[in-house]
């Protein structure tokens, strides 16, 4: 996928090139007339261009480039400016890049949606599928295992993603169908747990009318509903082990017998598991085949957990913060404390990102328009006391820090259900007005709630 960038500064220019281009190829233009040049000969899906290219405005360049290319997405950096008056232009979008390591990532993923959306838009995408698997994170860990999932994804072996609960399998599987030349069918994604071991054989392979009672139609089973496309069978650790015989020959041999019926159905159907359990346990206790193993485990992408990857939390914060309302501010990445990355990367999320994104989450739901400032006050009113002790690392904190940390939060949440009336706050936590202000100023919290 090769994107038009046009940029008279080297430095943006070589950031693009050693951090992104391992995503994408770049054309890189220094001179707006030499980009539409380039345009009239060929299709660029992606533009990308800053505020000002020498004596073009980048937006004017836009115009053009909309002439030649309608369905070209359009994206203008910015550094300290914003754009004020709406843009007449079609898939136009803006972007702030301070030419930091985290606005790559940011971008990296803001280009994945892009260049998804332009593939939908020409038809090499089915529409039943709604983005482009966005992965966040700059862990050498999961650099690795993204640029295995791209090696494998024009593959036609078996993937075995695990990891605890939470780190991203389907994701991860998502992600890898949507980098195969299978993505333009929909992937079909199961949850093996959720199926009756008696219906397991009839939803995976599908049945003929009159098979068993209430087969009163043909059905088709999920491996011919993803033949030319993608199976995934997550929590495949929970399929009865006396039909593993039949899915290690379906897998195998490419072909299956619908329930009731003789007559074989031969596939090209990719097959990705996804397990949060150990398998090769599971084979000492009897519960998984060996040979079902060996082969589901042609390729593994193991996914660790986000207290392994703390480098990834912030990268992760920024990007569920983008999907807030808070988003639709103007500059709102400039409003953002800083501090409260550092904050969160000193807390222990147990492999969980849903985790993170839910407390992101109900930061907004506290939150109001009227507060266009970010502040570790948010979250720390987002946090009960039950989740601090749950998912705050303690190991270099002593009791004091601790004890007033836990008395922090306690009084930021009852003064938040209460909006800040200072007197009911107090007689919720049993003490006078006097002392709560006390404790208030004590806590620097006396300016913000007061």
């Amino acid at each position: 996928m090769e994107i038009a960038f046009v940029s008279e500064n080297r430095h943006a220019r070589n950031i693009f090139n050693e951090s992104v281009s391992q995503y994408y190829r770049f054309s890189f233009f220094d001179d707006p007339a030499k980009c539409i040049g380039a345009f009239t000969e060929k299709r660029f899906p992606v533009i990308i261009a800053e505020h000002q290219v020498g004596s073009m405005p980048g937006i004017e360049l836009f115009r053009i480039i909309e002439e030649l290319h309608p369905d070209t997405r359009k994206v203008l950096l910015l550094e300290q400016q914003s754009i004020q008056e709406p843009i007449p232009l079609s898939h136009f979008s803006t972007l702030h890049f301070r030419e930091g390591g985290r606005d790559v990532h940011r971008i990296k993923a803001h280009l994945d949606n892009l260049v998804y959306n332009q593939r939908l838009t020409a038809g090499r995408i089915p529409h039943d599928d709604t983005a482009m698997p966005v992965i966040i994170g700059q862990s050498p860990n999961l650099l690795q295992q993204l640029q295995n999932a791209r090696k494998v994804a024009n593959l036609n072996d078996p993937v075995l993603i695990t990891g605890i609960t939470g780190t991203g399998k389907e994701l991860m599987a998502r992600y890898i169908h949507a980098h195969s030349r299978r993505s333009r069918k929909e992937i079909q994604i199961i949850n093996c747990a959720a199926i009756s071991t008696e219906l397991f054989e009839s939803e995976l392979f599908g049945h003929v009318k009159g098979a068993f009672t209430g087969a009163t139609e043909v059905q088709k089973g999920h491996f011919l509903r993803a033949d030319q496309s993608t199976l995934v069978l997550d929590e495949i650790s929970e399929i009865d082990i006396r039909f593993q015989a039949k899915l290690l020959r379906a897998i195998e041999n490419q072909e299956i017998y619908p329930v009731g019926s003789q007559k074989v159905i031969r596939l090209n159907t990719r097959i990705i598991a996804i397990s949060n359990r150990n398998l090769y346990s599971e084979i000492g206790r009897h519960k998984f085949r060996e040979d079902l193993y060996h082969r589901l485990n042609r390729f593994q992408i193991h996914l660790k957990p986000l207290s392994e990857r703390p480098e990834d939390i912030s990268l992760l914060a920024e990007h569920f913060i983008s999907q807030s309302w808070f988003s639709s501010l103007p500059d709102w990445q400039e409003k953002i404390d800083p501090r409260i990355y550092d904050y969160l990367a000193n807390m222990d999320f147990p492999g969980n990102v849903r985790d993170l994104q839910n407390l992101v989450n109900k930061v907004f739901l506290y939150k109001t328009m009227a507060n266009q400032h970010l502040t570790r006050d948010d979250f720390e009113r987002a946090i009960s006391l039950d989740e601090v002790q749950r998912i705050y690392n303690r190991k270099n904190e002593n009791l004091n820090d601790y004890l007033q940390r836990l008395e922090r939060v306690r009084i930021m949440e009852d003064l938040n259900k209460n909006r800040y009336n200072i007197s009911q706050t107090a007689r919720d936590l049993g003490i006078s007005r006097q002392n709560l202000q006390h404790r208030m100023k004590r806590l620097d919290l006396a300016e913000q709630a007061v």
